[in-house]
């Protein structure tokens, strides 16, 4: 799942985290003021996340079904 713009604190997007599922985890660029602010979450139970990198516009995943061999390149951007 790809949130942007959410204006939450860490503390929250935690526990929005966990209401989504026990097992959810997630990757935070943290807000610049009122500006950016992306979240890419995943359950690890499906999704393994293989590699990432991540800059104030954007999030990009590598990641991969379990029990697939196939990876796919997932990217969350903030376009002002």
């Amino acid at each position: 799942m790809f949130v942007q713009e959410t204006k939450c604190s860490s503390s929250t997007i935690f526990n929005i985290s966990k209401k989504l599922g026990k097992h959810m985890e997630y990757l935070e660029i943290a807000s610049n003021g009122w500006k950016g602010d992306l979240i890419t979450l995943w359950n690890p139970q499906v999704i393994k996340i293989l590699s990432f990198e991540a800059t104030r516009s954007f999030i990009v995943v590598e990641a991969q079904v379990v029990g697939n061999s196939e990876t796919y390149l997932c990217t969350n951007v903030y376009g002002p």
